[in-house]
This record gives C-alpha cells, sequence and structure tokens, in this order.
C-alpha cells in the first residue's frame, strides 16, 4: 500500500487537489446563489411593495378627482353664464330668438370646457400623485407640508387660471361651429355625436404648467419642476391621453342623452332614426354642468375617467410611477437615478 501510494503519489496530489477545487467551486456556488435567492427575494418584496402602493395611490387619486368634478362644474357655471340669458327668454322679450342663439352657444360651449377641462384636471391629478407617490416610496421623509401643498397648489391653479383658457377657447369654437345652426334643425344621436367630435378635433393651445410660488420650500420646488417637466417631456403623450379621455366625455354626455331621444321617437318618421331638433337639444346639453346634487360626486364622465377601462390614462399614471418609484443607485455615483430621462423611454 505505502508503495502504491510511493509510486502514485503525484497523481493522488493532483486528484486530491481537483476534489478540493471542485469542492471549492461548490461552495462558492452555492453562496452566490443564495445571494442571487436574496436578491430575487428581495426584488420581488419591492416589486409587490410597489404595485400595492400604486394600486392605493390610484385610489387616492380617483376619490380626489371625484371631489373635484363639483368644483370644476361650478367654474364652467360662473364662466360661461347662461342663468341671465334663460332668466331673459322667460320674459317672452322681442329679440327671443337672438337670445335663444345665445343659449345654443353657450349650452355647447359649456360642454366643450367640461369635456376639455375634465380630461385635463384628470392627467394632472394622475400625474401628481404618481410623481409624489414616486418620490415618498424612495424617500418616505418628504416633508408633510411639502405634500399638501404640491396636491393644493395644481388643482387650484388650474380651476383657477388654466380653465380660463378652455372656457374661452370653447366659447370661440361654439361659435364657429354652432352659430350659424338653425334651431329647428334635428339630430339623431349619430348626428350629434359626429357633430361633437368635428368640434372637439380642434386641439386648444393648452399649457399646463405650474408656476412655482414658494421659492423657500425645496421639495415643493423639486415636485413642481418634475411635474412640469413630465408635462413637457412627454407632451405628445399625454395630447393622445387628453385624446382618448376626451372620447370618453363625448360618449358619457351623449349616453345620458340617449334617453330622451328614445323618448321623444315621434318627432322623426317610423323608417328613420330618432331624432330632436336642437331647441329640444339645447336645454340638455346646457345642465350638463349643472349639480345634480348638493354632493354631486358621481358624475358619469368622472367615473369613466377613472375606470380600469380607460387604460391610456391608466398605463400613463403606470409609467410616471415606475419612473419616480425606482431606487436611486447607491453603488455607483456616476451613474444616472432613473427618472425623467428614462421616463421617456418607458413611451418608446
Amino acid at each position: 500500500m505505502i508503495d502504491f501510494i510511493r509510486r502514485h503519489r503525484r497523481k493522488l496530489a493532483f486528484a486530491a487537489l481537483g476534489l478540493g477545487s471542485v469542492a471549492a467551486i461548490g461552495k462558492y456556488a452555492e453562496v452566490k446563489f443564495a445571494s442571487w435567492q436574496q436578491l430575487q427575494t428581495k426584488a420581488a418584496l419591492s416589486r409587490a411593495g410597489r404595485e400595492q402602493h400604486f394600486e392605493a395611490t390610484s385610489r387616492t387619486a380617483a376619490l380626489t378627482l371625484r371631489a373635484l368634478f363639483p368644483a370644476l362644474k361650478k367654474a364652467i357655471r360662473t364662466k360661461i353664464d347662461s342663468n341671465e340669458i334663460i332668466e331673459r327668454i322667460k320674459e317672452t322679450p322681442d329679440n327671443k330668438a337672438e337670445l335663444w342663439n345665445e343659449l345654443k352657444v353657450a349650452a355647447f360651449a359649456r360642454c366643450l370646457a367640461f369635456i376639455y377641462g375634465g380630461s385635463a384636471l384628470a392627467i394632472l391629478i394622475k400625474a401628481q400623485f404618481n410623481i409624489l407617490a414616486g418620490k415618498i416610496f424612495t424617500d418616505p421623509q418628504v416633508p408633510k407640508k411639502s405634500q399638501e401643498e404640491f396636491l393644493r397648489i395644481v388643482s387650484r391653479e388650474f380651476i383657477d387660471s388654466q380653465l380660463e383658457q378652455i372656457c374661452e377657447f370653447s366659447m370661440e369654437l361654439s361659435r364657429k361651429f354652432v352659430g350659424e345652426i338653425g334651431l329647428v334643425t334635428k339630430f339623431t344621436c349619430n348626428n350629434l355625436e359626429d357633430f361633437f367630435k368635428e368640434i372637439l378635433s380642434q386641439k386648444p393651445n393648452l399649457n399646463l404648467n405650474v408656476k412655482i410660488e414658494d421659492e423657500s420650500d425645496s421639495m415643493l420646488n423639486e415636485l413642481i419642476d418634475d411635474l412640469n417637466d413630465v408635462l413637457e417631456i412627454s407632451e405628445a403623450d399625454w395630447i393622445k391621453v387628453n385624446e382618448s379621455c376626451v372620447e370618453v366625455g363625448v360618449a358619457a354626455i351623449l349616453d345620458d342623452l340617449a334617453e330622451a331621444f328614445e323618448v321623444n321617437n315621434d318627432l322623426c318618421p317610423s323608417n328613420k332614426a330618432k331624432c330632436l331638433p336642437l331647441a329640444k337639444i339645447v336645454p340638455m346639453l346646457n345642465s350638463v354642468v349643472e349639480a345634480a346634487s348638493e354632493d354631486d360626486e358621481d358624475d358619469e364622465f368622472c367615473l369613466r375617467l377613472n375606470s380600469d377601462l380607460n387604460k391610456a390614462l391608466e398605463s400613463f399614471s403606470a409609467n410616471i410611477y415606475e419612473a419616480f418609484s425606482q431606487p436611486k443607485p447607491q453603488t455607483n455615483i456616476d451613474q444616472p437615478a432613473f427618472g425623467l430621462k428614462q421616463f421617456i423611454n418607458l413611451f418608446e
């Protein structure tokens, strides 16, 4: 046995070295696999956490939009006031036909402003909530004061300032497209839908950027800059989202009017689609922005904007949250954080 070992000592030494190397490699592989498993588990938990946080953010944004819609309607009623025209019509003046034409223009303008305004407000609310939520997910220490001011200033500036541009644009469109149409002109529901789509194909030159008020609050400035950058960088994308929301608004309004076309089916020959004269449609359009109740938060347009079926707005929101909720890399200070530049790539 000793002779065997002596004769083959070199082979045995290499064999032992090989077995030791295999054992070492196996141990190293085991450690690396365990580390990989930990990273995968951590990544899975992070994804799950972000998904839950995004869903909670979506619910909060939806509730906020519902709460703001009554204020949106009230602002449109104030900026495009048709009540004075209606009161003058009730007095049966000599220029009653002229007043009815004024009411016709105002009624259509109200609907246009509601559709344009509701769509733009939905985009702003979804964008700001997902930017803020993404920031909070990566840095829970975002000052509460900055959060509250950010949420307050965006909706306030839109309703106080930017909505004014929308209402003026809507009045111009209404005068151009509706002004010369007679009140006896009959519309089917499909005719009315096509007419609205023709008008709404005109895009307002709307700047949704938010102005900075408090330059001393660095976090508030950062949040507002992020919102403005998202709206600027992804302008082509949010315009597409806006077009999708506008279609939702047209469908919601016309679905509400559809019953009236069914009830008044004796106004058209039986072999034709049900229709109504414009004089009967105008009062219904005028009432679209009227409050249905004291607590008017269940507007059909708003409900559809918040629906999961509104894929364009949902995808837009998810992309924003994805961009801003990514953890910032710590190991390589030269590697840029996932943010606005990477946000652009999500749409390509």
